[in-house]
């Protein structure tokens, strides 16, 4: 049922038969978490967490960390596939943490250290901040692309990108 309920969000528009079983599936999973015993705890969970959001509307690596937490409670669960689960989700985690460490280490106000094919984009964006520049400027707005620019500083992404991977 929960699979069916997941499909049905996939739908195109104004498809009659997968609205159907969108409505009919809705119904029926919040009944089931309505009478939900304790020994369907697992299923409740996910049951819930679905009718909040979709997992397809979710990102995968968070969808994957939230799935990881439940299944471990799944009294019926499989020790070896929850281990390599685990271990994937780290070493992504590990990577994309080194990533977030190389890029906040590189200066935006240090563009030689780039190699030559990046310098000809970061140079291409350069140009096209100060054309909207001059642009907002002329509409006497000319402050605005200071926030962009400051936007643009790998520090602050690291630090945004950090809090949400860890």
């Amino acid at each position: 049922m929960l699979s069916l309920y997941e499909a049905a969000h996939l739908r195109a528009h104004g498809d009659p038969i997968l609205e159907e079983a969108l409505t009919f599936t809705t119904t029926h999973l919040k009944s089931l978490t309505m009478s939900s015993s304790r020994s369907s705890h697992f299923l409740a969970a996910q049951v819930k967490h679905a009718l909040r959001q979709p997992i397809w509307k979710g990102l995968s690596r968070v969808e994957a960390r939230r799935f990881i937490s439940v299944y471990q409670e799944d009294p019926s669960h499989n020790e070896l596939l929850l281990r390599f689960a685990k271990m994937d989700f780290s070493i992504l985690q590990k990577l994309h943490q080194k990533e977030l460490g190389e890029i906040s280490r590189w200066n935006i106000d240090s563009p030689d250290q780039l190699p030559e094919c990046i310098k000809y984009f970061y140079h291409a964006l350069l140009q096209v901040y100060e054309e909207i520049e001059e642009e907002m400027v002329k509409a006497g707005r000319g402050y605005c692309i200071d926030y962009a620019k400051d936007a643009f500083c790998p520090k602050e992404m690291k630090g945004k990108c950090l809090r949400m991977i860890t």
